[in-house]
């Protein structure tokens, strides 16, 4: 009878040793599988990048030194550090398209702006580019901002996307003077986040 009892004994251990294993190797399979997914993920994938207005003349060229230093995609850990978060920026080559238009376009740098924001900002957030979002342990956003230097005044927002380990931004900018307003658009190339985040899954 003991030894019937011992061998119910080493069976259920036997049966349990098995579903750890089980367990081990699925949530394992389940991390590759993931990665891989997001690895490759970025194959034909269609970014669904806002049109310009072409109501304007754009030439497009690279970002600048100036340019690439505010052209850029923030994030932090707040996931991680809730008390005290680590915020950075990563820069990321990409094309910039610039037009030059008149000053009498617009009655006002207000009035301006808000033509050229709601241009974007329909076609952006119907395709699911957001102005910021979670990602793992992380918050990836789009840059903001608004400055005033005499006459001249700018203004910028930025929209980010993910697709798997990779992110792109979409920014436009806005900057009025007293002869002339400037209207820019960076269009950045893929980014992948491995190169830039820790302990992403």
């Amino acid at each position: 009878m003991k030894k019937k009892k011992w061998l119910y004994y080493v069976f259920g251990l036997f049966i349990l040793v098995l579903a750890v294993i089980y367990i081990i190797s699925r949530i394992i399979h389940g991390n590759v599988e993931s990665r891989l997914n997001r690895g490759i993920a970025n194959l034909d994938f269609d970014w669904k990048v806002p049109t310009l207005p072409n109501s304007y003349q754009w030439e497009e060229r690279k970002p600048s030194e100036e340019e690439m230093n505010i052209f850029s995609i923030v994030y932090d850990d707040r996931y991680l550090n809730v008390d005290n978060p680590t915020i950075n920026n990563i820069q990321s080559d990409g094309k910039v398209y610039i037009a030059e238009i008149g000053k009498s376009v617009f009655q006002s740098d207000e009035t301006g702006w808000e033509l050229f924001d709601a241009n974007f900002k329909k076609q952006l957030e119907d395709n699911n580019w957001l102005i910021g979002r979670k990602y793992d342990s992380y918050y990836i956003s789009g840059v903001k901002g608004y400055s005033q230097d005499n006459d001249l005044t700018s203004s910028y927002q930025g929209y980010v996307k993910t697709n798997g380990y990779f992110v792109r931004t979409f920014i436009y900018y806005f900057e009025k003077g007293q002869e002339s307003t400037t209207l820019k658009v960076f269009i950045s190339d893929n980014v992948d986040l491995r190169n830039h985040l820790t302990d992403i899954k």
